[in-house]
């Protein structure tokens, strides 16, 4: 890139020059780390764009990344599409229209709103209703299902490794933990700590995907993928995406009438925050998990167990 623009450059100290380097790069490979795959810049669609956004937007919610900074990464886009067209050569009046305008907009708001756009629980029905899903990639159905019915942040899923998937036991479970080895992997806060029982959809998943789900594992390409595929199929509100799969279930469990303190345990919230003081005493078994998941559940009828593709 430097060498496409010497000039911008040119007075620069080494600091200075990769400063400005990274300024470039970073959006780049965004688009290469959400979307799965490393598209011709110069040929970016608007459908292309708007997935990205998306998946940008799933990362706002998940409070992995914060509004501001995502509205900074597609405005360079813009910036980064007018510059590539100008090393080509293209006088600026003919450059093609870059598929990232716009889309910045408003999702600084996300960072000052308490309460973040979820799937509406008629959707979600329709998401889980027997064969709704069988035309999507069966690891991205399986994650979506497994979403669905733990509230679990979307890395959380993807990133589980195999010894972290325990279906054998009295009370099939998951446990977000950090992890080290060859799974290693940071989880978000000490609150994120927790064992998640399996109900529905989400066990069905985990019974076709024992040892996880390594297409998704340690990437950034699920969100965009689910969200393209919900949305061809109908089944995605206009400006919400997957992301809003745990804002759901976290508004299903105060509908059911669960305390504020055993919502946020179940989120991997802090439960010194719900509760206003220190806490005493043992976290809930997962037992009385269980039967929270289980009275909130949505779609109990089976599906058939296809063979994983």
């Amino acid at each position: 890139m430097k060498d496409w623009f010497r000039a911008e450059v040119r007075d620069k100290d080494h600091t200075q020059t990769r400063t400005w380097t990274y300024r470039w790069k970073r959006p780049a490979s965004k688009v290469v780390e959400l979307l799965g795959y490393d598209p011709v810049f110069g040929e970016i669609t608007r459908r292309q764009a708007v997935s990205l956004r998306d998946a940008l937007q799933d990362r706002i919610i998940d409070d992995d990344i914060r509004g501001d900074t995502a509205q900074k990464e597609l405005r360079n886009l813009c910036l980064l599409w007018e510059k590539f067209h100008i090393h080509l050569g293209i006088d600026e009046l003919m450059i093609p229209s870059c598929p990232f305008n716009g889309l910045a907009k408003r999702l600084n708001i996300l960072d000052e709103e308490s309460r973040k756009a979820e799937i509406p629980v008629e959707y979600l029905e329709k998401i889980l209703a027997v064969g709704a899903l069988d035309t999507l990639n069966t690891d991205t159905r399986d994650v979506i299902y497994a979403l669905s019915e733990t509230g679990c942040r979307q890395a959380e899923v993807t990133g589980l490794p195999p010894g972290s998937i325990h279906l054998e036991d009295n009370v099939p479970h998951i446990m977000i933990q950090r992890e080290t080895g060859e799974y290693k992997r940071e989880i978000k806060n000490k609150s994120s700590k927790r064992a998640i029982p399996l109900v529905g959809r989400a066990l069905e998943a985990f019974q076709r995907n024992p040892e996880g789900f390594a297409r998704f594992r340690g990437k950034g390409s699920f969100s965009a993928e689910a969200n393209d595929g919900l949305r061809e199929l109908g089944l995605l509100p206009d400006d919400v995406t997957v992301g809003g799969m745990r804002h759901i279930f976290e508004t299903r469990l105060r509908n059911a009438d669960v305390r504020d303190d055993h919502i946020a345990e179940l989120m991997g919230h802090s439960v010194k925050k719900a509760r206003g003081r220190e806490v005493y005493g043992d976290k809930m078994t997962l037992e009385k998990k269980l039967a929270y998941h289980n009275r909130i559940m949505i779609n109990s009828e089976p599906l058939a167990r296809p063979s994983h593709a």
